[in-house]
């Protein structure tokens, strides 16, 4: 039934294009799935905060507050790939797009591609709960086959996601985030043989890396994009006002 219902859901959309929707307004449907992003981000957090399930109660020593604080900073660096990066370009793009071209690109980026990366997310938040189980074990061993694949692969895809996005919205290929991403998926076999705690290290600083390379490469597109929202939106408020002291 589960199969059918999400066969049902996404076949749908495949035949938009030929019927009367459309997306009227571009920075709320954006917005809309903005949000569902934030929310899966913030269970991730909350996982981090119930602690795995083996323990009913994860005792608070340091390696459990440092591979938590880890987690948080891993969290992070996916927030600000999506919202500071790539979020403000693909909203601007829907606002150029006009006519049946927007239903497709509405579909593909914040319907198919969506899901991929809030599947990402998921599985992140998962392996980030296996690695602070790991960490709370007396013995320091490596973290196991499945942990290291559901947490790395987690955050390979969100990656992948990100590069797809992008490849559908403008084309263009963000080079640096599919480097990364293949970074991810080939450091996940050595990182079967390190501590939990070195493991999770190692994936912060590659999306740390790719963080910190994005804002300085693109800082001059980014903050031609930024101005273009923030014009935007001030051209709303002006024009609400208005609307406002005429009719209210």
């Amino acid at each position: 039934m589960w199969a059918a219902a999400l066969l049902v859901e996404y076949s749908v959309g495949l035949f938009l294009p030929y019927t009367r929707w459309a997306v009227a307004s571009a920075g709320h449907w954006a917005e809309r799935h903005s949000l569902i992003v934030i929310i899966a981000l913030g269970e991730a957090v909350i996982s981090l905060g119930l602690g795995p399930g083996r323990f009913d109660r994860l005792a608070l020593t340091a390696t459990v507050i440092t591979g938590s604080v880890l987690g948080i900073a891993l969290l992070a660096t996916l927030w600000w790939l999506h919202f500071d990066t790539l979020l403000p370009s693909v909203e601007q793009a829907m606002h150029g797009t006009r006519g049946p071209e927007r239903i497709t690109l509405a579909r593909d980026v914040f319907s198919y591609l969506h899901f991929v990366s809030i599947v990402g997310i998921v599985g992140t938040a998962l392996g980030l709960k296996l690695v602070l189980e790991a960490v709370a074990m007396p013995e320091a061993e490596p973290l196991p086959w499945p942990a290291v694949t559901i947490l790395y692969g987690g955050v390979a895809l969100y990656l992948l996601a990100g590069v797809a996005v992008a490849a559908r919205t403008f084309p263009r290929l963000r080079a640096t985030t599919l480097i990364a991403a293949v970074v991810v998926g080939l450091l996940a076999v050595p990182a079967a043989a390190l501590t939990p705690l070195v493991a999770l290290a190692v994936l912060v600083s590659v999306c740390g890396a790719l963080v910190v390379i994005q804002r300085f490469s693109a800082a001059e597109a980014l903050a031609r994009i930024k101005a273009s929202v923030h014009a935007e939106e001030r051209a709303v408020e002006v024009a609400a006002s208005e609307w406002r002291r005429q009719h209210l």
